[in-house]
């Protein structure tokens, strides 16, 4: 997919520094730009919150998740209760924790 993003003036300053971040790690402007939405809008998200943005869990499914994991004293990983639940499918959840993984390595 290609993507034409307009400016102005004002934000080439922005354009600068992710032209700087691309050369020194030796990446595409693409890529820098990427990583940059990725962490604004999944940054520090918990693992249920990521599936949800994902469409892969309900409000109501989490909900239910999360009551388990109280009454269990945290016990078990919510991703484990999902599965358990068959809340969410395993690939499902392991792509939600390569996101997780890979924003809050970033």
């Amino acid at each position: 997919m290609q993507t034409s993003i307009c400016y102005t003036d004002r934000d080439r300053w922005l354009l600068d520094q992710v032209r700087r971040k691309a050369n020194l790690e030796r990446r595409s402007m693409s890529s820098v730009i990427l990583s940059v939405l990725e962490g604004y809008f999944i940054n520090g998200r918990k693992i249920g919150e990521i599936l949800q943005d994902m469409g892969h869990l309900s409000s109501g499914k989490l909900t239910k998740a999360l009551e388990i994991q109280e009454q269990e004293e945290g016990r078990r990983r919510l991703g484990k209760i999902l599965l358990a639940q068959d809340f969410v499918k395993e690939k499902d959840l392991e792509s939600a924790l390569v996101i997780q993984k890979h924003i809050s390595h970033n």
